[in-house]
């Protein structure tokens, strides 16, 4: 089993990786964004060792090397370990995820235009229904991605919208005020939805 963990990885489960906070154990892992927290290019596949001892001697993978071991990518990589440790963000996260799973509940109650939303660490998302009880898609998508981008940006908050689904990955040292300011925003947003398509 392969399991893309390139942004669920590291942390954003409140658990090193989301394949332990789905008690899967994979047979390959591909890492990214979360490794370096964006700060350098950096990514990694991890294997297990049946499968590492493959691609050893005659059968080295030899084309990894372009940015293979760049000292200020690991270095970097390093300290976010060490942030994360020192800091206590896992379980932070788990506490956030909390915070914003409560949030998202209320969208989900006091708005018509919300078919469901989903919480799983510090990934969230909200579904956007013209029909709540169909679950029909808006057929004006585009239009209203443009709404919430707009509050979003009078806000200064970023809001997007694809496919009906308006994603929130915050990072993973996100204040609650932060969240707060955010889910206010997405209310405000929603708001303006509703009067303006339904």
């Amino acid at each position: 089993m392969i399991v893309d963990e390139v942004v669920t990885g590291w942390g954003r489960m409140g658990m090193w990786t989301a394949s332990e906070y789905y008690g899967v154990v994979p047979d390959m892992i591909t890492l990214a964004k979360g490794l370096q927290a964006l700060y350098a290019p950096l990514s990694a596949t991890v294997v297990k060792d049946e499968i590492a001892r493959v691609f050893t001697g005659k059968n080295l993978l030899d084309h990894v090397y372009t940015m293979g071991g760049n000292p200020i990518s690991c270095a970097c990589a390093k300290a976010v370990i060490e942030y994360i440790e020192k800091h206590n963000i896992l379980d932070e996260v788990k506490r956030k995820g909390a915070l914003g799973k409560a949030m998202n509940e209320r969208l989900e109650q006091d708005f018509t235009c919300v078919g469901t939303t989903y919480s799983t660490g510090l990934e969230f998302g909200i579904q956007l229904v013209k029909d709540k009880k169909k679950r029909e898609r808006f057929t004006n998508e585009d239009a209203v991605a443009k709404v919430l981008t707009e509050v979003g940006l009078k806000n200064k908050v970023l809001i997007s919208s694809f496919y009906g689904l308006i994603p929130i990955l915050p990072m993973l040292t996100i204040t609650d005020e932060e969240m707060v300011r955010i889910w206010d925003t997405v209310r405000e947003g929603l708001r303006e939805v509703e009067r303006r398509f339904l």
